[in-house]
């Protein structure tokens, strides 16, 4: 246990209070740019999760062998950091086409209640970004990824 202006919290409710801090930030900053920049809301988190997850891509493909391995890190870093749990369903490297799944996204839940899109359709941007960078990565070819449905909206 570790003491926190007078407090004593376990290791979980530390890890807790990161993740709602995040998620405060996170809000906030969209809130911001929604206010002042709507039109590049989903460019600027695209671009925001492209190049924070590119050292980590570069890094996975160095010390694994294979491209789902690598993967499987950079899911679990991901999952590890709060942003949902990643699934691969399918993987075609010569075609370039992954099928991923996530679940408990963070963008999801950071979203609920405010109006931040202009449409009803919310889209993960900041993951999506992720995403693409960690494929691009790995497996050697540019990838852009898509969301195709959102089950948790």
């Amino acid at each position: 246990m570790i003491g926190w202006f007078g407090a004593e919290l376990h290791r979980d409710q530390r890890s807790d209070r990161r993740r709602k801090n995040s998620r405060n930030v996170y809000i906030s900053l969209l809130a911001a740019i929604r206010d002042y920049a709507p039109f590049i809301l989903k460019k600027v988190l695209f671009e925001a999760g492209y190049r924070s997850c590119l050292p980590l891509a570069e890094e996975a493909l160095a010390f694994y062998n294979t491209a789902e391995e690598a993967l499987d890190v950079c899911f679990e870093e991901l999952k590890n950091c709060g942003q949902g749990r990643l699934e691969l369903v399918s993987l075609d490297k010569k075609a370039g086409h992954a099928v991923i799944r996530c679940y408990q996204s963070f963008e999801v839940d950071a979203v609920k209640g405010i109006k931040l899109y202009r449409t009803p359709r919310v889209s993960c941007d900041l993951l999506r970004g992720e995403l693409s960078a960690c494929l691009s990565v790995i497996l050697g070819c540019q990838m852009v990824c898509m969301e195709m449905k959102c089950a948790a909206m």
